[in-house]
């Protein structure tokens, strides 16, 4: 059986971290990340307590601020958008 399957994938980002950095206090969340998620990916978050997933996902969702580095979704640059809550 001879099964060709064409990945979804595309070199469209729909998210881009680019040298993210977080910190609490004396403690770094997430250490200088970047990562790209193309239209059609599937990624899962994966590590122990205390790696950093929750805080990545908080970022994304704009509910935490980057110390660092850049987050952009769907094009809009994180800086430009509106976050849903400001912890600060």
């Amino acid at each position: 059986m001879n099964l060709n399957i064409k990945s979804p994938k595309s070199e469209e980002n729909l998210i881009e971290v680019q040298n993210v950095t977080k910190r609490f206090k004396n403690t770094i969340a997430v250490d200088n990340l970047s990562l790209q998620i193309h239209k059609g990916e599937f990624v899962a978050l994966l590590g122990p307590n205390g790696a950093g997933k929750t805080t990545l996902i908080e970022m994304l969702e704009g509910i935490q601020r980057p110390d660092s580095g850049s987050i952009s979704i769907l094009g809009s640059t994180w800086k430009k958008m509106k976050p849903f809550s400001d912890p600060k």
